[in-house]
């Protein structure tokens, strides 16, 4: 009995040796492209799945298959000595091999060789769009002064544009900021990382004047010391593709391009023909200049103006938000007159001075009731734009909270953007806006929903002695770490009313400060169905995980809200302004808010996408500041800076033993051997003079060139990246 015992008690022992005989793994992000993974802010690195694990044996033959999980990992037997290879599905929403590549060296190599059971055998992934080196980057954001910039006095000399370090919280002079005669009133952001510039276009606002190149300006901005150097880069309208009526319309002015209705003035009724290009009248899109004889503002901040025509032109006149590709090749752009997406292709992506081609991309038509589409959000990702859209509800729209509606917001998709681009034909997400959202103004019922968007500057609503009417523009659109789609809804009615300012068209009995109602929204990813699915009740799911903020709230889809800390306590239950940026591995994001810290201001502050927490709050502006926007909409787009992820030419020296120019397993890696790189720019099989770098192979043979190893500045190779370069023919040299 006891001899039996045993036996069985053996073989259990090995049962569990051989079940214990695994490669396991887990394929991941490697945002920093460091070959390691990092699993804690600010560089958690998450998992991916739907990625092929293959094992060959010396035969050559697949022997075993793992797909990764949701959280990356993955595990299969060990038997014999095994090439690993792992591979990017063609097809499936988890990866797109067009745009997500091996990484770097470390992690980033997709083919291993083992010899023993293992674990740790990881694979990390890289993504240009993804790709994060400095985990501080600098943060850009429009900064809104009235009256007229280009007058001479101070609000010209008020900044317009600052940027702020993504650390920086507090109170805290911008690190960079320009004054607002030479640019104007601005709202979309753009980074080259290949140039290193800044790119931002014009934007209609209220009370305050836009810069020297009008409506249809896009400017470029170089960094340089505490300050930005200006380029006036690309005019919209001087090329053809107008942003506001052509100059054939009724001159600007009341009896002419718009008649005030009521005294004091609490609408406008604009003029003349029909434009094809708006489908509104031509005197919406007449656009004043911005002193007198125009929209009368004043050259010095802080003084009140009635600025009557641009009341209705916020949303519908001028540019909305702006983009760029990831190799720096295309800026996008949202033309809000003609509500076309534009692509204008740079000349350089690395010393741009100009637009060589232009294309303009129609909307699908999507059919709504008592309004019109309005887009305004764009975002570059992964070789696709995906739109920002709402229903309007204008022309005498609806919204009950969770009742009949006119209000919808929609995403749209343009895909292969930089190429031959066309939008799918339906929203890959759309959603009516009847949920209770968080109150703009304390606790109140009334100010706790979205509104069709304004004619009438007597629609608002006042408690205690402040002012609101939530109206929608889906204005801003990122992806997290894991992929899901974030959702920033500025209220309209910020840019249309002000702080401390007149209410109505015309008189000046009427002054009062307006509290924004704008709201953030997230929609998590599955990658299995390529499906977006709005949050609810405070919660969302992202590839089978579930996150929670603010469940049972009531200030959101369902119920609650997961982003329920983006609010000042007992005052403002919703205080987004429109903007959000996102830094891989961070696990949160950033957004512009009104009232960060304190009443009457404006500034940023980052929140978890894990749990909606809130945590470095920044201000950027006081209402002690002449002419300043207070609580309502005081600052534009956000965007960061970034890291042009390097190129890696690698490969592995081994002994081939059978002679078939394939390394199977068993046949190892050849170490200290000396491999040179050299340029072939001209592409003829011949180097171009010296070797460009030297390496020698590791104890695997494995051997790299990348921006660390490669001699910079070589003078035949252009641009300011360090490494191999893109586009580029180079030779290799095994020994020396």
């Amino acid at each position: 009995m006891l001899k039996r015992l045993l036996l069985t008690a053996f073989a259990v022992f090995v049962g569990y040796l051989v079940q214990a005989q695994t490669i396991s793994g887990t394929v991941y992000k490697d945002f920093n492209g460091n070959g390691s993974r990092q699993t804690t802010a600010p560089a958690n690195e998450p998992g991916v799945g739907g990625i092929v694990v293959n094992a060959y044996d010396a035969t050559n033959t697949v022997i075993e298959t793992a797909i990764s999980a949701s959280d990356g990992t993955y595990s299969m037997p060990f038997t014999v000595p095994v090439r690993i290879e792992f591979v990017l599905p063609t097809s499936g929403g988890c990866v797109n091999p067009d745009f997500d590549f091996t990484g770097f060296s470390g992690d980033g190599n997709n083919v291993r060789f083992v010899n023993a059971a293992t674990s740790g055998l990881d694979y990390g992934m890289l993504s240009a769009d993804e790709y994060v080196v400095n985990t501080d980057p600098e943060i850009f954001v429009p900064y809104y002064i009235d009256g007229d910039p280009l007058g001479g006095g101070s609000s010209g000399t008020a900044s317009a544009f600052q940027s702020h370090n993504y650390s920086t919280s507090g109170t805290a002079s911008p690190a960079r900021s320009l004054q607002a005669n030479q640019i104007g009133a601005v709202w979309g952001v753009a980074f080259s990382k290949q140039a290193n510039q800044v790119f931002t276009a014009a934007f209609i606002k209220r009370h305050v004047g836009l810069g020297p190149m009008g409506s249809g300006g896009i400017y470029m901005l170089t960094p340089s010391g505490a300050t930005f150097t200006v380029t006036q880069f690309y005019d919209m309208d001087a090329n053809g593709h107008r942003t506001r009526a052509a100059s054939s319309a009724p001159a600007f002015g009341p009896g002419s391009s718009f008649t005030l209705n009521g005294s004091p003035a609490t609408s406008a009724t604009y003029s003349g023909s029909i434009d094809p290009v708006s489908d509104a009248p031509e005197g919406l899109g007449v656009v004043g200049v911005n002193g007198a004889g125009g929209r009368n503002l004043n050259i010095n901040a802080g003084f009140d103006s009635n600025d009557p025509a641009a009341f209705d032109q916020v949303g519908k006149v001028g540019i909305g938000d702006i983009e760029i590709s990831d190799d720096g090749k295309f800026l996008f752009v949202m033309n809000l007159y003609d509500r076309k997406v534009y692509r204008l292709e740079l000349n350089d992506p690395r010393k741009p001075t100009g637009v060589v081609s232009v294309a303009s991309f129609s909307l699908p038509t999507i059919a709504v009731n008592n309004g019109v589409i309005r887009p305004f959000a764009l975002k570059y990702h992964k070789g696709k734009i995906y739109v920002g859209a709402v229903a309007s509800g204008e022309d005498g729209g609806q919204n009950i909270v969770n009742g009949a509606t006119d209000l919808y917001a929609y995403v749209l998709e343009l895909n292969n953007a930089s190429g031959s681009a066309s939008f799918t034909s339906l929203p890959i997400l759309s959603f009516p806006l009847n949920y209770r959202k968080g109150s703009a103004i304390q606790v109140n019922l009334g100010a706790s929903q979205w509104y069709p968007w304004n004619k009438v500057t007597s629609n608002v609503l006042t408690f205690n002695g402040e002012q609101t009417l939530p109206t929608p523009i889906l204005s801003d659109i990122e992806f997290t770490d894991r992929g899901d789609l974030i959702l920033d809804f500025m209220d309209r009615s910020g840019h249309q009313y002000g702080y401390n300012n007149y209410r109505n068209l015309s008189g000046t009995a009427s002054i009062f400060s307006y509290d924004v109602g704008g709201d953030i929204l997230v929609a998590g990813y599955d990658c299995a169905t390529s499906t977006y699915t709005l949050e609810s009740n405070g919660s969302y799911t992202s590839n089978g995980t579930t996150f929670s903020g603010g469940v049972g709230n009531n200030q959101g889809p369902g119920g609650g809200e997961f982003f329920n800390q983006e609010f000042l306590p007992i005052w403002h239950n919703e205080t987004s302004t429109g903007s959000v940026a996102v830094m891989k591995g961070d696990n949160k994001i950033l957004l512009t808010l009104m009232d960060p810290i304190t009443d009457f201001t404006g500034g940023s502050a980052k929140f978890s996408t894990t749990d909606g927490s809130k945590s470095g709050a920044l201000t950027v502006f006081a209402s002690t500041t002449a002419g300043t926007f207070g609580k309502a909409n005081g600052l534009g787009d956000i965007e960061l800076s970034g890291d042009e992820p390097g190129i890696e030419i690698g490969n592995r020296v081994w002994v081939d033993i059978d002679n078939d120019g394939i390394q199977d397993p068993g046949e190892i890696g050849l170490n200290d051997v000396t491999v040179e790189l050299f340029a072939d720019f001209d592409n003829n099989n011949i180097p171009d003079g010296a070797a460009l770098g030297s390496v020698t192979t590791s104890s695997d043979g494995n051997y790299y060139f990348n921006p660390t190893t490669v001699i910079d500045g070589d003078p035949i190779t252009p641009g300011n990246q360090a490494g191999p370069q893109p586009g580029k023919t180079y030779l290799v040299q095994i020994g020396s």
